[in-house]
């Protein structure tokens, strides 16, 4: 009764239903209790649990896969994990949270369907050593591998969506295993197969792949089929170190690189794909034993590329309205299937079938070691009308102009259905680089600026522009008409022509011919004179420009320095006048400055005027008695070459200033001297005269 009440299926005699958290409060203990062949029904809830399932023939069944939630909380286990458990089926839940949504290791026979797997740090789902298993209608987005296959075989992988993970689908040391009607989104790689063989990837949409849509690396025996690729940012299918592999009837579409490459990659087939509006639809490098047949190319930028790859063979190909036809480096291939199977059909053929055969007349030669010797007339694939490529080329480049009603800039190709017509319409004028063109006409002497074309064979047409007029006109940038400070001086000119030729000569010397700008090397100081002379080939004329110039690299001179007056002997009023002569025989003297420090304090500048002829003078202001005084003088010429007096006399000028003694106080002291030397002497007693004594 309680089973009829919650429209629970009736389990089988021998099983028993177990229902959670009626009969237990979490699953785990539920699948510690259940036997081989119970069935484990979970209420709607979030469980924040892992569950470990170790025994054989169980079903673990959510009620509603978006309201019955298993979250790991961020756990680093797993939330559900098989261990050598076959028979076990996992449906109906939301699977969030963890490192691994789902764990199967080492069992078989096991089915996961029907649920969510989200948010995992690692694994959406893994199964690792394990075989015959089925997983099938899952969703997993944002996990950081979707479904991973390791050491495993003959697993079925089908009608899961994948979105936003690095691997959509990983699998290596694997075989015999098949995924199918998988959609892939947003993945790095949508399926990473490594190692592996006997694999079979089917019906499968790949979107939006960051890297390749499909990679089969060092692996053999497999089969990629029906699958549809687009928007890979790299390639549509990538085979590396892969052989005895088939890659047929998948669909691929704007690969940003290659819609199908094989790398180091032999003995494979390449059959009944449409690769379209690809970088290169098919390439080929060092890869050989290489069948391509029955594949439509269209719209591609290269339809084939083959770098180091030879002895393959190509045939019954449609190659239409691609921009480059084929890029061969190093290679030598067979392009056809012989006679009367046929080679391949290619839009820029332009043979012709005079024996109806529909094979055409002439071999399609790409180089001397690749051609085909029996290109179809019209295309192998019964589904394509006959269709036929026309081309439009400008002169010069760049002309925009319609084609029907859509703006088209040339060189331009679009492929048409064959009888279809294309009205072409070219402006009457057009600018380039600078130069202004007129319309002239068309290569086949229509000068019509519109007309109508029957695309009913391949076809060329070149419009032609010729450029107005313009009078040759040329100038000389540098050197300029002043003074330089350099030896080495730049020569550029502009030329409004792309035929000419230009020398110069410097000082009447020699003229040397030039093809861009260039330098005036190791020039000596002085006057120059430099010669340009442009000869324009298509009008035989001859201009010239002559410009002079000026090096300078030789300093000023400071000679003659003196100091007014030359003794200082105290305060002076005025200060202390200071002269020098300074002379620069090329540019002439710009600036002279006086640099002085009173007592080794803060330098100060001071301009220095000129005088009469080179002479040049700045004044110190008056400094306390004492105090000794510093100063150099720095000049500058007229391109800015620097001199500093104590740089040629090797040291600064110096002076000090010393007390001086006026002559109101030597004349009293004078005065005053001469007085104390009068009276001391006068105090001074007399000596008596001198007398002779005689005794009477």
């Amino acid at each position: 009764m309680l089973i009829g009440a919650f429209n629970i299926p009736v389990a089988f005699a021998q099983s028993t239903m177990i229902i959670v958290p009626e009969d237990f409060s979490t699953i785990q203990e539920a699948v510690g209790a259940a036997n081989p062949g119970d069935t484990i029904y979970v209420r709607a809830g979030t469980y924040l649990e892992t569950v470990t399932i170790f025994k054989n023939n169980l079903v673990l069944t959510g009620e509603n896969k978006a309201t019955t939630i298993l979250d790991g909380s961020g756990d680093t286990y797993p939330i559900v994990s098989i261990y050598s458990a076959d028979n076990v089926e996992i449906t109906g839940f939301t699977i969030q949270n963890s490192n691994d949504g789902i764990y199967i290791y080492n069992s078989s026979d096991v089915t996961v369907s029907g649920n969510t797997i989200t948010n995992c740090a690692s694994r959406g789902i893994i199964l690792a050593c394990c075989s015959s298993n089925t997983i099938s209608g899952n969703t997993l987005t944002n996990n950081y591998d979707g479904i991973e296959l390791w050491k495993s075989s003959n697993c079925i992988v089908s009608e899961n969506t994948i979105t936003n993970s690095r691997f959509g689908i990983g699998m290596s040391d694997s075989s015999g295993n098949t995924f199918s009607g998988n959609m892939l989104t947003d993945s790095k790689d949508g399926f990473y197969i490594w190692n592996c063989s006997y694999t079979t990837v089917s019906g499968n949409s790949i979107t939006e792949s960051a890297n390749n849509g499909i990679s089969l690396i060092r692996s053999s025996d497999c089969k990629l089929s029906g699958n549809s690729i687009t928007d890979s940012a790299a390639r549509g299918i990538c085979l590396s170190n892969s052989s005895n592999s088939i890659v047929s009837g998948n669909n691929v579409t704007d690969s940003t690189m290659q819609g199908i490459l094989l790398s180091s990659s032999s003995s494979n087939t390449i059959s009944e794909n449409t690769l379209t509006s690809n970088s290169a639809a098919v390439q080929l490098y060092r890869s050989s034993y290489v069948t391509v047949s029955g594949n439509i190319i269209t719209s591609n930028r290269v339809g084939f590329g083959l770098s180091q790859s030879s002895d393959n063979t190509f045939y019954h190909n449609d190659i239409i309205g691609n921009t480059y036809l084929i890029s061969i480096v190093n290679s030598s291939n067979i392009w056809d299937d012989g006679y009367p199977s046929g080679g391949n059909y290619w839009s820029t053929y332009v043979g012709i079938d005079s024996d109806e055969d529909g094979i055409g007349d002439t071999p399609y030669v790409f180089d001397e070691n690749n051609q085909d010797n029996y290109p179809l007339m019209k295309p192998y694939n019964a589904n394509l009308p006959s269709s036929y490529t026309l081309v439009v080329h400008t002169i010069p480049i760049g002309v925009t102009f319609t084609a029907g009603n859509i703006s088209c800039v040339g060189p331009w190709s679009e492929t048409y259905n064959e009888t279809t017509s294309v009205t072409l319409t070219m402006p009457e004028s057009h600018s380039y680089e600078g130069k202004h063109y007129a319309w002239t006409g068309w290569d086949d002497g229509n000068t019509d600026r519109t007309r109508t074309v029957n695309v009913n064979k391949y076809t060329v047409l070149t419009a032609i522009f010729t450029q107005e007029y313009e009078p040759p006109v040329f100038s000389v940038l540098s050197p300029e008409n002043k003074t330089y400070s350099i030896t080495d001086v730049p020569l550029e000119y502009t030329v409004n022509s792309d035929f000419y030729t230009i020398t110069y000569s410097v000082d009447g010397q020699e003229n040397v011919k030039i093809v861009d700008n260039t330098t005036l090397s190791g020039l000596a100081d002085g006057v120059h004179e430099l010669t340009v002379t442009v000869n324009f080939r298509d009008s035989n004329i001859i201009e010239s420009a002559t410009v002079w110039f000026t090096v300078d690299t030789t300093l000023p001179s400071i000679t003659d320095i003196t100091q007014l007056p030359v003794n200082v002997n105290g305060t002076m009023e005025d200060g202390v006048k200071i002269n020098a002569t300074v002379t620069d025989a090329i540019s002439g003297v710009n600036q002279v400055v006086l640099n002085y420090t009173v007592d080794n304090e803060t330098w100060v500048i001071a301009e220095m005027a000129k005088l009469e002829g080179d002479i040049w003078t700045g004044t110190i202001p008056e400094s306390p008695h004492g105090t000794n005084v510093t100063y150099t003088i720095i000049a500058e010429d007229m391109v800015g070459n620097t001199i500093r007096s104590e740089d040629l006399f090797g040291q600064p000028n110096q002076y000090q200033v010393l007390p001086e003694f006026t002559s109101w106080i030597i004349l009293p002291l004078f005065l005053t001297v001469t007085l104390i030397a009068t009276i001391l002497r006068k105090k001074q007693p007399k000596k008596p005269k001198h007398q002779s004594n005689q005794i009477v």
